[in-house]
């Protein structure tokens, strides 16, 4: 069964609408439960994270080592992939250094509950925006 745009967009509308507290979507144990510390739990991180950036950074990549070949300095491929990894990494390290830090911040002042039903209604749009498209 190919997957058409109407069932791509069904995906943000019910994250969505879990977001606003209208549909609970179950989370399994292993889920909640994680609290990976040290090497494993990095591990762990990267190996998901991989999973969604790979397909995303792999044109970018592909671009980057095919001006590299073309170049033919490795010296010059190995900068260029440093810096492609510094671009991928550091705003990942960023945004979760200081993501527990927002969401304390955004709890104490009673804003996380409005940011979650923001998040939840920009995302119920995205999906009917999708839909909108897809016919």
């Amino acid at each position: 069964m190919p997957v058409t745009g109407s069932t791509v967009a069904l995906i943000p509308i019910v994250m969505g609408l879990h977001l606003l507290g209208w549909v609970r979507l179950p989370m399994p144990r292993g889920v909640t439960g994680f609290r990976g510390r040290g090497v494993l739990g990095a591990y762990a991180s990267g190996l998901l994270l991989s999973l969604v950036i790979g397909p995303c950074g792999t044109p970018g990549l592909a671009a980057i080592l095919s001006y590299a070949a073309y170049r033919g300095s490795v010296l010059f491929a190995a900068l260029l992939l440093f810096l492609y990894g510094l671009g991928n990494g550091v705003p990942l390290v960023l945004a979760g250094t200081a993501s527990g830090r927002i969401t304390a911040w955004l709890s104490r002042f009673g804003w996380r509950l409005w940011m979650e039903r923001a998040a939840g209604v920009l995302m119920v749009g995205v999906g009917f925006f999708l839909l909108w498209q897809a016919r």
